[in-house]
């Protein structure tokens, strides 16, 4: 969580690669990740692509507001009697997406996907004056702010100088001063996320805030992968095994990570694995459960006797096995971190 990190109070270059010292870190922690910017671009989410992928696991979401700057020309079409947002509309349309390389058609196939499953949401900032009329190409949306929730509901916000865009994280002289909801002045925290909500929902006097074109969603959803993840979000593959070499203890190690799914043998595999040793009860509950598969059983032991490590035997036996590739957990509120800990602690599952 957010939390377990000393954050710094200001990062800048000289501190080492700034998506490796704060954007992964914070993003793997998040549920939901509010951006400001000036610029975007889709690298800026290659780089983070570690970070993105906790976001994704968590089932959280991305906010965006980028900057868009419009010509003379197309301002002056506005002022007489053009509808802002038609005219938006064909400036996206006439600015279509070609990657010049594969990493560059690889994030925006990641932000095709992240688009389309609804993990982001983008909106479109131009500037204007105090009559909500655009202003050309003399003025740009310049804010650059960030503000990031994690599960625990902490908070993290930061501002500074840098777009989000591959240059502005990897190569540019950038700085962000960061902010902590638990720190010493959690009310800057509140000032960004209040300050992102007004320009989000379009009540700032000063910009007009408007969603993605349907032209430029369009062209951006032609870069949706082909198969369920885009490749930026993939495991890498394990490297080749030469047999000669392979000693004993990979040998053994490799047995035990496919042995789960043995089916006459590998049932007991989670349990033998795991850091708790089970009562007989709480085995033969876990066998009444995971023998005539799919489970469908009522547990209702007394206080005491072991329900969540009942259950816990069958969690994590499913999830080495493979036999559950996505579980859920209803609990009442007053003990869902009591469920996270025994998982944590007796499982070695840290959900």
């Amino acid at each position: 969580m957010l939390r377990d990190r000393a954050w710094k109070r200001k990062y800048t270059p000289e501190d080492g690669d700034l998506v490796e010292l704060f954007y992964v870190p914070a993003l793997q922690t998040a549920r939901r990740y509010d951006r400001l910017t000036g610029y975007f671009n889709a690298g800026a989410l290659r780089l983070a692509a570690r970070g993105v992928e906790g976001l994704i696991r968590n089932r959280g979401r991305m906010r965006l507001v980028t900057g868009c700057t419009l010509d003379r020309r197309e301002v002056e079409a506005i002022l007489e009697g053009e509808q802002l947002r038609d005219q938006v509309e064909r400036h996206f349309r006439e600015a279509q997406l070609e990657p010049p390389n594969p990493a560059s058609a690889n994030a925006l196939e990641l932000l095709a996907w992240m688009v389309a499953r609804g993990h982001l949401d983008v909106r479109i900032a131009i500037p204007c004056d105090a009559n909500k009329t655009p202003i050309s190409n003399d003025s740009i949306f310049h804010e650059k702010a960030g503000i990031i929730e994690d599960l625990d509901q902490d908070w993290i916000a930061w501002n500074g100088s840098l777009n989000e865009t591959a240059a502005g994280w990897r190569q540019n002289w950038e700085s962000i001063n960061v902010y902590t909801s638990w720190g010493s002045e959690p009310s800057r925290v509140t000032d960004e996320a209040t300050n992102f909500e007004m320009i989000w929902s379009d009540r700032s006097s000063r910009v007009v805030v408007l969603d993605l074109p349907e032209s430029a969603r369009r062209d951006l959803l032609r870069f949706m992968p082909s198969e369920d993840l885009p490749k930026l979000l993939k495991p890498d593959p394990p490297p080749p095994i030469d047999p000669e070499s392979e000693d004993r203890r990979t040998k053994v190690w490799r047995f035990i990570r496919k042995a789960p799914g043995l089916k006459s043998t590998g049932y007991r595999v989670g349990e033998s694995t795991a850091p708790v040793t089970p009562w007989p009860h709480q085995v033969r509950a876990f066998r009444r459960l995971h023998d005539p598969w799919p489970p469908k059983l009522l547990i209702a032991d007394e206080v005491g006797l072991g329900k969540t490590i009942q259950a816990g035997l069958l969690l994590r036996q499913a999830w080495l096995a493979g036999t559950a590739n996505r579980i859920l957990i209803l609990a009442p509120r007053a003990v869902i971190w009591q469920w996270q800990i025994e998982l944590r602690e007796k499982f070695n599952l840290n959900w």
